[in-house]
């Protein structure tokens, strides 16, 4: 998954098959990546795809009000794991679909995201506005592209 996949595409993530329903496109001062809300059985998922020189890196996060799970940015940290923040800034970014209610995000705008590293645990936090929810999204290990299949 590198490039940018329309609305309804369907893929196969770890034998589970997921719906593309929206995609949001950030670009910062230092990243490009494309978060994709995927759909799937009346759940849904996040799947980031950061845009390196390297290649693209893809990875499947769980996201969730930060405030609800208690998350604290003065001492960050998720399941007893200590975080370590490693980048803060903001992003210009605009939304392709429907984000099912997600986010509190307008069709374009400016996002402002901070992002952690833990043992074995790579977390972002990103907010929309001011007074907005601050979104906690996480992940444990990095998706191996070829556990992506396009259908």
């Amino acid at each position: 998954m590198t490039a940018a996949h329309a609305l309804g595409s369907a893929f196969l993530i770890d034998g589970r098959r997921w719906t593309v329903q929206a995609r949001l496109d950030a670009v910062s001062t230092t990243q490009r990546w494309s978060e994709y809300l995927m759909a799937g059985d009346g759940q849904y998922t996040w799947l980031a795809v950061e845009l390196l020189p390297t290649g693209a890196q893809t990875a499947q996060w769980q996201r969730c009000d930060a405030r609800e799970l208690g998350f604290d940015p003065a001492a960050p940290g998720i399941g007893g794991v200590p975080l370590r923040e490693v980048e803060r800034d903001s992003a210009r970014y605009t939304v392709v679909g429907d984000l099912a209610g997600q986010l509190g995000a307008d069709r374009e705008g400016v996002l402002h995201f901070v992002d952690y590293v833990g043992d074995g645990i790579r977390a972002a936090t990103e907010w929309f506005s001011e007074d907005g929810p601050v979104w906690l999204g996480y992940r444990r290990e990095h998706h191996d592209p070829a556990a992506i299949t396009p259908l």
